[in-house]
C-alpha cells in the first residue's frame, strides 16, 4: 500500500512536470527555475517561501536570495547567469507555513533539496516540486540551450530520445516520456532545450 502511495505521487509528479509549464514559460535570463505542486488541491501552490543556500568554503550554509511562488507555483528571480556559478546548493521550501494556512497539520516543518550545480560546464536547472502534508517529491532537470536557425516555411525533423523536449518560441511544445518519436518544426530563429539529465527524490511519511 505504502510503494502504491510512493508510486501515484511519482507519477502525479511526472503529469506535472510535463504539463504544468505554459507555452513560452522558458525563461534564458534566470538559470535556476522552482516550479511547485499542491498534491492535495492539484494546482500550483502559490505564496510559498523559498531560500537559496551556497555551501561555503567553511561548511556552512550561505543565504543568497529568497522569495516566494507566483500564481503558477512558480519562481525564476533566485539567482543570476553570473552568481550561479560551481558548488552545492540546498532549495528550502516553507511547506509548514504553507499547510497550516491551509488548515492543515504537516509532517515536515520544512522540505529541502541539495544537489550540486554547473560541475560538468554551466546549465540551465529547473527543480519541480510535488508536496502534500505528509510527504513531497522533487525532480530536477539539467538543460542546455542550442540554437537552431530554421528559415520560414522550411521543415526539420527533430529525433525525440529526452524525456523532455521544448521550443523556444513559444508555438511548439512536445513531452515525451522515453518514447522516440519525430515532429516538423516550421520557424525562424527557433531555439531547442535538450534535457542533459534528470534527479527525482521522494521524501513521504506513510501513517
Amino acid at each position: 500500500m505504502a510503494f502504491r502511495s510512493l508510486l501515484l505521487v511519482f507519477l502525479a509528479g511526472l503529469v506535472f512536470f510535463s504539463e504544468a509549464t505554459p507555452l513560452g514559460s522558458h525563461d534564458s535570463k534566470h538559470p535556476l527555475i522552482v516550479k511547485i505542486l499542491d498534491a492535495v488541491r492539484g494546482s500550483p501552490a502559490s505564496s510559498v517561501s523559498i531560500k537559496l543556500y551556497k555551501k561555503a568554503d567553511d561548511g556552512t550554509w550561505q543565504l543568497l536570495s529568497s522569495g516566494k511562488t507566483n500564481e503558477y507555483g512558480e519562481i525564476h528571480e533566485l539567482t543570476t547567469e553570473k552568481q550561479f556559478v560551481t558548488g552545492l546548493y540546498k532549495i528550502e521550501f516553507d511547506t509548514v507555513t504553507y499547510w497550516k494556512g491551509l488548515g492543515l497539520n504537516p509532517f515536515h516543518e520544512y522540505a529541502d533539496v541539495v544537489f550540486t550545480a554547473n560541475d560538468s560546464g554551466h546549465r540551465h536547472y529547473t527543480i519541480a516540486a510535488l508536496i502534500s502534508p505528509f510527504s513531497y517529491s522533487t525532480t530536477a532537470v539539467v538543460s542546455e540551450l542550442r540554437q537552431f536557425l530554421i528559415k520560414p516555411s522550411f521543415k526539420k525533423k527533430i529525433r525525440l530520445k529526452r524525456d523532455f523536449c521544448k521550443t523556444n518560441d513559444g508555438f511548439s511544445q512536445i513531452h515525451n516520456l522515453g518514447l522516440e518519436g519525430t515532429r516538423d518544426v516550421i520557424g525562424h530563429g527557433s531555439a531547442l532545450k535538450q534535457t542533459r539529465g534528470s534527479l527525482s527524490t521522494n521524501h513521504s511519511y506513510i501513517r
